[in-house]
């Protein structure tokens, strides 16, 4: 299944989705994929793309949303906890 994101508003942002298949979230920008959420045996895996906080301010803002963090500045301050891979 696959929606657009909603951002904090309570409103869906346009080139931003969410798809959920087979315990996997994924957030994708445009047609690139950002982020992905797994579950596995030992809970929630977040992968992010290798250019995951490359990309544009506008998409930074919908990964910081989509990862459920209040700034970029909060997500930055995590990065041990995710794992990155070329997602594209």
């Amino acid at each position: 299944m696959t929606t657009q994101l909603i951002n904090r508003n309570g409103k869906p942002v346009a080139n931003q989705f969410i798809s959920i298949s087979n315990g996997e979230t994924t957030f994708q920008s445009y047609s690139t994929i950002i982020a992905k959420k797994v579950e596995t045996s030992n809970g929630e895996k977040i992968i992010l793309d290798t250019k995951a906080l490359d990309y544009s301010q506008t998409t930074t803002k919908h990964l910081v949303t989509f990862l459920g963090y209040d700034s970029a500045k909060e997500l930055r301050s995590n990065l041990e906890r995710f794992t990155f891979e070329n997602l594209n």
